[in-house]
């Protein structure tokens, strides 16, 4: 039962990581700092995993190269992740962020010629339909347009992140996942700071730095844990077991949400969205 708790610690860490982060940008902090410094306190986080995990670096070149790309499509997945989480709920991002279980299906049927079973079909529309409910508001409002534009950022993150899912499917058949997970941030951090330098803002960095201070940290680190419990979740048990255990993030980070957050406005909207979003996950990974 060892992998159920490391991906019931998985899913609860990148809970807490959600939260905490919506916590700091509702101060309108800078986002592409933010960025930069969480994910480059992440990957150090996860260092100490190698001396639980065995560590391969790749045997081709093509395989860098890959790394390379999906290092830019998580850094930007997680820059338009935070830009969302300046405007929207925590709870309202995790339902709408489950769209990215559609691209992610979408780009496996059309890269590598996976099949669609009728539920995995079913199931996308009920998160189409989940999404739709979530997002309900009748009246035109400037609370409305808020809304919408942190769904826009979110959908955009939500593809991003599944081209980076599916970019680094190719890379971790060459290459020890739990370091490329560690190199990948912390190379989005190194690589944010290299082009605030080449744009002469290395100033803007210290400075938002001095206005974080540890407020940065927390999320940062349980950033790291989510990847290191879920790799020991993949270790001790199958994959295929695993991530549905890890998607409870969805139910932890909405119900830590409305109670931690006091997100209550449009409650009954997000219950129903949950509802009907849980279960189109659960028919893509439980059918």
């Amino acid at each position: 039962m060892e992998w159920f708790l490391f991906a019931l610690c998985a899913a609860a860490s990148i809970s807490i990581q959600k939260m905490l982060s919506r916590r700091v940008l509702k101060e309108k902090v800078d986002t592409t700092i933010f960025t930069i410094l969480n994910d480059f306190i992440a990957g150090i986080a996860l260092i100490p995993a190698i001396f639980v995990f065995e560590v391969t670096f790749p045997q081709h070149n093509i395989t860098w190269l890959l790394f390379i790309l999906s290092v830019v499509f998580y850094g930007l997945g997680d820059y338009y992740t935070f830009k969302a989480l300046e405007g929207i709920a925590v709870s309202t991002w995790q339902i709408l962020t489950q769209v990215r279980h559609i691209f992610v299906l979408a780009g496996g049927f059309i890269l590598f010629s996976e099949s669609l079973a009728p539920f995995k079909i079913v199931g996308i529309f009920l998160i189409i339909f989940g999404a739709f409910v979530t997002l309900f508001q009748k009246n035109k409002t400037r609370s409305r347009d808020i809304l919408f534009k942190g769904a826009f950022f979110t959908f955009i993150s939500s593809g991003l992140f599944a081209l980076g899912f599916l970019t680094a499917k190719a890379v971790v058949s060459d290459f020890s996942p739990v370091i490329y997970a560690s190199l990948n941030m912390i190379g989005v951090g190194l690589g944010g700071m290299l082009i605030m330098a080449l744009k002469r803002q290395s100033v803007r960095v210290v400075r938002e730095m001095r206005i974080l201070g540890y407020s940065v940290l927390l999320p940062g680190i349980f950033l790291g844990l989510y990847d290191f419990f879920l790799f020991l979740s993949f270790k001790f048990g199958e994959v295929s077991r695993a991530v549905p255990v890890a998607q409870s993030s969805l139910i932890f980070t909405v119900i830590g949400g409305i109670i931690f957050l006091k997100e209550r406005e449009r409650l009954h909207l997000k219950i129903a969205g949950l509802f009907i979003i849980s279960a189109g996950v659960a028919a893509l990974y439980l059918v």
